[in-house]
């Protein structure tokens, strides 16, 4: 379930990926990855936000990335790179 507005076909893009590529990190030890999820507003009255965030962090290393989606279709013009980036960390984090 989706806890705030999305465009209609944000989740179907390069969130989903990135999601489907977290799901790939089940063999890894318990409690190794840390996901976070932000949602950002364009003002305080705003109904719907204008960017999602996604910070995953490897609890053993410390090592982490961030990566900002634009809340329409895609992630905005720059969702396919910040996708690419979160899948080739997950992947040298062990989840394949």
């Amino acid at each position: 379930a989706n806890l705030v507005p999305q465009d209609a076909n944000f989740n179907r893009g390069n969130w989903v990926q990135l999601e489907n590529k977290m799901a790939k990190c089940g063999s890894l030890p318990s409690g190794r990855l840390r996901y976070s999820i932000g949602a950002n507003y364009p003002n305080s009255t705003a109904l719907i936000p204008n960017n999602m965030t996604m910070e995953l962090t490897n609890q053993s290393t410390g090592s982490a990335v961030s990566m900002s989606f634009s809340n329409v279709d895609g992630g905005g013009s720059n969702g396919t790179n910040e996708r690419t980036r979160g899948v080739n960390w997950l992947s040298s984090q062990g989840c394949n």
